[in-house]
């Protein structure tokens, strides 16, 4: 069997940041995901080091929504897997301290307590992937 190409899936991942064509320009709305999914392969291969870490944190907190939660992007509406994506990168760089915890805690929290009034839905304890620990 034929030995990974590392250096070939590091660039591609790199460049990927770089394209400014249409089909870029129809998945701004989930970059913040496909930031997480490029960032964690670069973890898993060893080469996390190849990006600037504090442009990647700065653009996030710009996606950050005074609710708490997260766009896919600048300027887009918070959604609870952007913001799951963006807490998954901050750990991954060990910057989680830059995360007020208990405001996206509460943003989701009331969410859900909104879904449940209006649905009738019965919420299982832990259901939710992401519990913040405030």
């Amino acid at each position: 069997m034929g030995e990974l190409a590392i250096d070939k899936h590091v660039q591609y991942i790199l460049d990927v940041e770089k394209k400014r064509d249409f089909e870029t320009l129809l998945m701004e709305h989930i970059r913040m995901n496909g930031a997480y999914w490029g960032l964690t392969t670069l973890y898993l291969l060893g080469k996390l080091e190849k990006v600037d870490q504090d442009a990647v944190v700065e653009w996030m907190m710009k996606c950050q929504h005074d609710c708490g939660g997260f766009g896919g992007s600048i300027g887009h509406d918070p959604h609870v897997l952007y913001t799951l994506s963006a807490v998954q990168v901050l750990v991954l760089f060990n910057k989680l301290d830059m995360l007020d915890a208990e405001k996206v805690s509460n943003s989701y929290r009331m969410k859900m307590d909104l879904l449940q009034v209006t649905y009738g839905e019965k919420l299982i304890p832990g259901f939710l992937i992401v519990q913040f620990v405030v």
